[in-house]
């Protein structure tokens, strides 16, 4: 499979993008698209470089000593700019769960964000004459949430992209969202899955904190109300 298309599951990945992937994951979520950016990304990012070795090749053909002392820094500068340039590209990551859009770049300072897909409002697409014979592109995500809006360049399959969130969104909305109660599960269970609510957008601070209550103290005060109501 080339470099940037975007694949369902995990099999089609790196191990390292497997690790990355399963620890953004949380419980009882689905993955349904993992995106890379497109290998015009790279070329453009480490073109400076390429350019930088052509220029010392040329400088050390000239075959005199200064030549040489200017060429080695010039292609030992060159490659630190194409490796920085791999390892960058290597490092974004774009995944489209059932519940929401994950965005991962960076190696040393690593950025993560998240837009749930019930507060996803639009999401827009733009490509160049190269994007659109290459199939890429720039997708910007506009959500409802604190977050404002993300933007994604080089992005292998934009269309596909927008798609599939307004697929998995309408999938949502359709669905009714499931509450701590009703799934039932012992006192931990509920927590965890109010907990997973919240995360994910489904309910409010203030939701959370009142459905945590009743499912803390709720049993204990219908125990207390029927000790009134059978007292003397």
């Amino acid at each position: 499979m080339a470099r940037g298309h975007p694949t369902t599951g995990l099999r089609d990945q790196r191990p390292s993008v497997q690790r990355r992937v399963a620890a953004l994951l949380v419980s009882n979520e689905r993955l349904e698209h993992v995106f890379h950016p497109h290998w015009w990304r790279l070329i453009e990012a480490s073109g400076g470089g390429l350019v930088g070795l052509v220029v010392a090749a040329l400088v050390a053909g000239v075959g005199f000593g200064p030549s040489l002392l200017i060429a080695a820094p010039v292609a030992v500068g060159s490659v630190l700019w194409i490796v920085i340039g791999v390892v960058r590209w290597r490092s974004e990551l774009l995944l489209l769960t059932d519940r929401r859009v994950v965005f991962t770049r960076g190696v040393f300072a690593r950025r993560t964000s998240e837009i749930p897909l019930k507060h996803v409002n639009d999401v827009s697409t733009e490509q160049g004459l190269i994007g659109r014979l290459l199939d890429f592109g720039r997708v910007r995500i506009v959500s409802g949430n604190a977050n404002g809006q993300e933007v994604v360049t080089y992005l292998h399959g934009p269309a596909r992209l927008r798609q599939e969130i307004s697929r998995l969104t309408q999938a949502s909305e359709s669905t009714p969202t499931p509450t701590a109660t009703s799934t039932g599960g012992s006192l931990v269970e509920q927590i965890q899955m109010l907990a997973f609510l919240h995360r994910m957008g489904e309910i409010s601070d203030d939701e959370f904190q009142r459905a945590k209550e009743q499912v803390l103290w709720g049993d204990g005060a219908r125990e207390s109300e029927g000790d009134v109501e059978g007292g003397p």
